[in-house]
């Protein structure tokens, strides 16, 4: 969420995990406001557990405030 992502990262943003497709049933994977050369989601695999959020409504969960308990306003 609101990373600098480099050319390092793939088009696809992610690969498989060896083994047993399982992960792909359990997986959550979100992006958001990312920015850089590889902070594209045009090509990001098409997973049912991936997302990108559009609206800092739907991420606000997610920040660090959230996990150590800071409330939010």
């Amino acid at each position: 969420m609101q990373s600098f992502l480099s050319n390092v990262v793939q088009p696809e943003g992610w690969l498989k995990w060896k083994g047993s497709p399982f992960f792909r049933d359990t997986l959550f994977y979100g992006e958001y406001t990312n920015s850089g050369p590889g902070a594209s989601s045009l090509s990001r695999v098409k997973w049912p557990g991936y997302q990108v959020f559009k609206k800092s409504g739907q991420v606000k969960n997610f920040f660090f405030f959230f996990f150590f308990g800071y409330k939010v306003r």
